[in-house]
């Protein structure tokens, strides 16, 4: 019972340093030559999220909206490795996930 206990704290901790540098990746653009190629709603959408951080010009992050729209529309996919990078290396960015993934057994 203990062990099942101390998995599911684990899980839960992990989850939550996933999601904490999810929220925390993000790349500003001042111009939209590296958005060419996204629909005038997707372009508001990344406006939007940077108005809503306090950045000027477009803001993209690893939200599904915002994911979605530039790896759907956009002509220029490379600058997502940097938040794909980032979440699939777990000691990189916040939430460092090695302590936690290191102690769950495969």
């Amino acid at each position: 019972m203990k062990l099942v206990l101390r998995m599911s704290k684990l899980g839960s901790r992990f989850g939550e340093n996933l999601l904490d540098a999810t929220r925390a990746w993000t790349r500003e653009f001042q111009d939209t030559r590296q958005l060419q190629g996204l629909p005038e709603a997707e372009l508001n959408l990344l406006a939007g999220l940077a108005r809503s951080r306090d950045k000027e010009g477009w803001l993209a992050d690893l939200s599904h909206p915002s994911f979605n729209a530039i790896m759907t529309y956009a002509e220029d996919r490379g600058f997502a490795e940097g938040g794909l990078y980032c979440l699939r290396n777990p000691g990189l960015g916040p939430g460092d996930r090695r302590p936690v993934s290191g102690t769950i057994p495969p």
